[in-house]
């Protein structure tokens, strides 16, 4: 295995008289379809998969980097529970697509410290009144006419 995946240097294996046992870590999903692949051509339904699919921080932010290559300052930092990705980015789009690839390789593990950098720009809806001075008034006197009524009949006077 070594020879055709030299890089996945995590990867034992366990022969036992009903077949061979495959555990440990690769980086890839197609890394472990080439090692499963492998070992069958070898031992032929005879293998027990027990290989799990893990990415290194470092090697995230490299597959990162070259998706967003504009993005520089995207950290990915290892935590207890899977990564945390901080830094400042272009814009909403390219945050999105950052916590998407971190959901795909960490799954359920993804902290989002990440912040959109620039000038945050906000659509208002603004509608403006314009009411002459005396219909101010009278409409003031009919609601100033109108509390006063409801005002008694909830709080009759004794």
């Amino acid at each position: 295995m070594q020879a055709v995946l030299p890089e996945e240097k995590s990867i034992q294996v366990s022969a036992t008289a009903d077949g061979v046992t495959l555990s440990g870590t690769v980086s890839s999903k197609n890394n472990l379809s080439q090692v499963l692949a492998l070992a069958e051509s070898h031992f032929p339904k005879k293998v027990t998969n027990a290989l799990k699919v893990e990415i290194s921080p470092t090697r995230f932010k490299e597959i990162l980097h070259q998706v967003l290559p504009s993005e520089k300052e995207i950290q990915v930092t290892l935590t207890p529970e899977g990564i945390a990705l901080s830094g400042t980015v272009s814009s909403t789009a390219n945050l999105s697509q950052a916590l998407t690839m971190g959901e795909t390789y960490f799954p359920g593990k993804v902290v989002n410290l990440l912040q959109v950098g620039g000038i945050h720009q906000v659509m208002l809806e603004v509608r403006i009144a314009e009411i002459s001075r005396s219909l101010l008034k009278r409409l003031e006197s009919i609601l100033a006419t109108s509390v006063e009524v409801v005002t008694t009949w909830v709080y009759p006077s004794r």
